[in-house]
């Protein structure tokens, strides 16, 4: 092999260490894979989640992902984007956890939280719907929900 092949391919690894590309498809059978279409290739890439946290990312997000020593055979991501859809943050300080639909969690800088989404369930009870019973009208105070 010339020194000029050398180099080229020694190139082309170095290259490949980190790649930005787009989600084309998703599979959480043994470890979760995305298959990743970046500027000229389809590759599978291993995406590596935080503890405690789990999603499947929607097709066309965007990822930036790593290659130990160029090789591709060993790609990894930590993290995919949903594009556009992502929600802005009024302040900074703000952390929204938030879903493809709408839906999200802000806490915000002030010490705050806001919950919002088109039907929220905590421990079970819907929250924009659950009733009471025995109320009596007036300053009484009403049991849990039901």
């Amino acid at each position: 092999m010339s020194l000029d092949d050398r180099l080229r391919k020694l190139t082309r690894r170095i290259w490949a260490v980190i790649r930005r590309g787009v989600v084309v498809s998703y599979d959480e059978r043994k470890n979760p894979r995305l298959m990743v279409r970046g500027s000229h290739d389809r590759t599978p890439v291993e995406l590596f989640l935080p503890y405690g946290f789990s999603y499947q990312p929607p097709a066309n997000g965007e990822v930036v992902y790593f290659s130990e020593q160029g090789d591709e055979d060993l790609a990894y991501a930590t993290g995919v984007t949903g594009g556009n859809a992502r929600p802005p943050t009024d302040y900074a300080g703000d952390v929204i956890f938030w879903g493809i639909k709408g839906q999200r969690i802000r806490f915000k800088e002030d010490g705050s939280i806001d919950i919002s989404g088109t039907k929220v369930t905590i421990n079970g009870v819907e929250w924009d719907t659950h009733r009471h019973t025995g109320v009596q009208s007036g300053g009484s105070t009403s049991g849990g929900p039901i």
